[in-house]
């Protein structure tokens, strides 16, 4: 009865485990990427950030277009006032006029025209300054995209892995089932041990609590990775990687591709050229600048004691200033020199992480020559794993060998399927970690 209960008790599970299973929803790495990539919030601010930075590539913000302004003002005075006015005649040769509380009135209305005509190439250089700012948005994007994938293609493969191992255990557990039923039959007939019924139960349970355990850390790792890609509904996944393995990549190609699309390398690149602009644009202080003015507008002016007692005026003045620094205290000298300072900065930054960048890569594709070495051994074992495993099973059944002896192969075959499950997982892994580094990840 004990026997009969346990069977239902499996068989149920095992129900409810396929249920699971079916109303689970299927999930790829490309279609976990999409999502991530439509909820994250650090894409969404960059996305943002981008938009920001083209919005300011205007010929206004670099002064290529005129300035005009309207103007207006007006003062009021009362003050002692004291004038002596020359009469160009032998008697008086001069007037006096003093009088207190003298009032003058000036009112002024208009339009009022600026436009740089040479600059030393100070317009060009600052509206590159703005492109540049621009495409280091966009590089920012793209190295933030790539650390999201990353993120989320790590977290995916972990979960791969332990969903192989849940599997390969699952169909150990239906092996052994199988197995504690015809002991039971056989044991109905007084053919074999209670003891071997028992020891097989054991090692049943002994792979349903790894189960229990592996799902645990499989369903932390999955709230983990649904919380990464933006995932706040209550949706069950299971994930899907491709058996298929791609072939390795040459050194040599992926160095080269790696130098041209890593996103990394564009937005280090992005900064050099930003910090040749800025040199350009601190020389462009040391040459002369000329401007053009122009102004259109009403001029109102009323006086208490002069001559001119009232003044009206309505016109339009144009004209040129012209400026040249000739001394500044060394603050130009000093702002050329910080940017060649800060170009070799960029420069050196960027040689830097290219060596890294190469050297990750490099040690990406030894890792996945040693996982193909591993691979091809291990599918040898695995062979001689499971032929060894029929041996037994069959002298088992016949009651030639003890449970131990079937559990010892049963365990070396099991180890070896989880073992090859792993490497695979790990080797596309070491795949996208290569493609993120050749900024072709997605």
């Amino acid at each position: 009865m004990k026997n009969i209960y346990l069977l239902l008790t499996l068989f149920c599970v095992g129900v409810s485990s396929s249920v699971t299973a079916q109303s689970a929803k299927m999930l790829t790495l490309d279609q976990a990427i999409d999502i991530a990539l439509a909820n994250n919030f650090d894409v969404k601010i960059q996305d943002q950030s981008t938009i920001l930075a083209e919005g300011n590539i205007t010929k206004a913000n670099a002064g290529y277009l005129p300035r005009v302004d309207a103007v207006a003002g007006g003062n009021y005075s009362n003050a002692f006032t004291e004038v002596d006015l020359r009469t160009f005649q032998p008697d008086p040769p001069m007037i006096n006029l003093s009088e207190w509380g003298v009032e003058t009135t000036n009112m002024n209305l208009g339009l009022e025209g600026q436009y740089t005509l040479w600059d030393g190439g100070r317009r060009r250089y600052r509206y590159q300054l703005l492109e540049g700012l621009s495409a280091i948005e966009k590089a920012k994007k793209q190295v933030v995209i790539n650390g999201l994938i990353k993120g989320v293609s790590e977290l995916y493969f972990e979960i791969v892995k332990l969903q192989n191992q849940v599997l390969i255990l699952e169909e150990n557990v239906a092996v052994q089932t199988e197995q504690i039923q015809k002991l039971e039959d056989r044991n109905s007939f007084g053919k074999v041990n209670k003891l071997a019924i028992l020891q097989a139960e054991a090692n049943r349970n002994t792979d349903l609590s790894s189960i229990d355990n592996i799902q645990l850390v499989r369903a932390n790792l999955v709230a983990d990775l649904k919380d990464l890609i933006g995932d706040v509904s209550d949706t069950e996944y299971t994930l899907i990687a491709a058996d298929a393995l791609a072939p390795m990549l040459s050194v040599e190609e992926v160095s080269t591709k790696l130098v041209a699309n890593n996103p990394q390398l564009k937005l280090a690149n992005a900064g050099i050229a930003l910090a040749e602009i800025d040199q350009l644009l601190a020389k462009s202080a040391l040459k002369p600048v000329l401007n053009s003015f122009a102004n259109f507008g009403y001029l109102y002016q009323q006086n208490d004691v002069q001559q001119l007692a009232q003044l009206q005026n309505v016109g339009i003045t144009v004209g040129l200033t012209a400026r040249y620094n000739l001394f500044d205290g060394g603050i130009n000298k000093r702002n050329i020199e910080n940017a060649q300072i800060k170009k070799d900065i960029e420069v050196l930054k960027l040689n830097q992480l290219s060596d890294n960048l190469v050297h990750q890569a490099k040690k990406e594709l030894a890792t996945q020559r040693m996982i193909q070495a591993q691979l091809a051994r291990e599918t040898t074992n695995l062979g001689i794993f499971e032929a060894n495993y029929d041996k037994v099973n069959e002298r088992y059944k016949i009651g030639q060998l003890p449970e131990i002896t079937l559990r010892e192969a049963q365990l070396a075959l099991t180890n070896a399927k989880i073992t090859i499950a792993n490497l695979k997982a790990d080797y596309q892994q070491s795949q996208m970690r290569l493609k993120q580094l050749m900024g072709n990840s997605f």
